[in-house]
């Protein structure tokens, strides 16, 4: 089967019944096409239909998009085996956008150690590249992983996504292209 796209108008009261509908939309889209509705505005309606895989990610299963040429380098750049469990645990608790939110003590604790050992650990990625700081915040180099899709992201996280690109001066390929999404 081809991709079919069909785009069509709707009418407020018909967006109504999509927001009462388990329709699958974000409660963020519903809240928008409610204010939309209300206003009494017409929208335009694509529905897209294409075959699918019969395999998807689980839901909550935690999963990043990784770069393996750039990962390779991070890897060739000496990051020791700790090093490594410190990159697994941030990847899993980072934001979508790549950006960090962890308190240094709190991964202390996690790794039964002190705030000194990951610091120095911290200092060390971000010397090798695995950490950007960029705008007062820490993100992960989007350049060797991402965590979500652009397209599917709010403004504020493409723009986290194109802060944490770092190529380190070439060492890392641009892997990422973001793009302003229109709204």
């Amino acid at each position: 089967m081809s991709l079919q796209t069909r785009t069509e108008t709707v009418s407020a009261a018909e967006v109504r019944y999509e927001l009462e509908a388990d329709s699958g939309l974000s409660d963020e889209a519903k809240q928008a096409l409610a204010g939309a509705a209300a206003a009494g505005g017409v929208l335009e309606k694509r529905t897209t239909y294409r075959e699918t895989s019969p395999i998807a990610i689980e839901k909550g299963a935690g999963w990043v998009l990784a770069f393996l040429d750039n990962f390779r380098q991070l890897l060739n750049a000496g990051i020791t085996t700790q090093e490594m469990r410190i990159v697994a645990y941030v990847l899993d608790k980072m934001e979508y956008g790549n950006l960090v939110c962890l308190s240094q003590t709190a991964t202390a604790k996690d790794f039964n150690c002190s705030q000194q050992a990951i610091s120095k650990h911290f200092k060390s990625l971000e010397k090798r590249g695995f950490f950007v700081k960029s705008g007062g915040h820490l993100f992960v180099n989007s350049t060797i992983f991402a965590k979500g899709l652009a397209t599917r992201m709010d403004e504020e996280r493409r723009q986290h996504l194109a802060a944490a690109q770092d190529t380190r001066g070439g060492r890392f390929k641009t892997t990422l292209k973001v793009k302003k999404v229109k709204a």
